[in-house]
């Protein structure tokens, strides 16, 4: 199943199946990936390079933010790539800025779905 939404800023194309009873994006952002959709993620595009997740982890543990579940993607080494995470609670966008800029992100979305 393709899905295209539209954010207040862009629009964010995303497919998933069904493995069992289980939901799974497959693809996001034209990045594949497996992860399960949850209440509240987010997905971050940056170019790939040692010390991103460690800095994107510490930024919102600092924020007293869990990490449930992280998923990363790249088109190859050192080339553009995509995390996407499930967390525990909302992420402000004060936190949003902060990750864009520690990580030198092109895009990050915090979405948060209907539960």
């Amino acid at each position: 199943v393709q899905l295209r939404a539209r954010t207040d800023d862009g629009e964010v194309q995303v497919a998933g199946t069904l493995v069992g009873r289980r939901e799974r994006l497959t693809h996001v952002m034209g990045f594949e990936l497996e992860m399960s959709p949850a209440t509240h993620m987010l997905f971050m595009t940056y170019e790939d390079r040692p010390g991103v997740i460690g800095r994107v982890g510490t930024i919102l543990g600092e924020h007293g933010i869990n990490i449930a579940t992280m998923e990363v993607a790249r088109e190859q080494a050192g080339g553009l790539a995509l995390m996407g995470l499930t967390v525990d609670s909302p992420v402000p966008q004060e936190v949003v800025e902060l990750l864009r800029e520690a990580a030198a992100a092109r895009t990050v979305r915090f979405i948060v779905l209907p539960g």
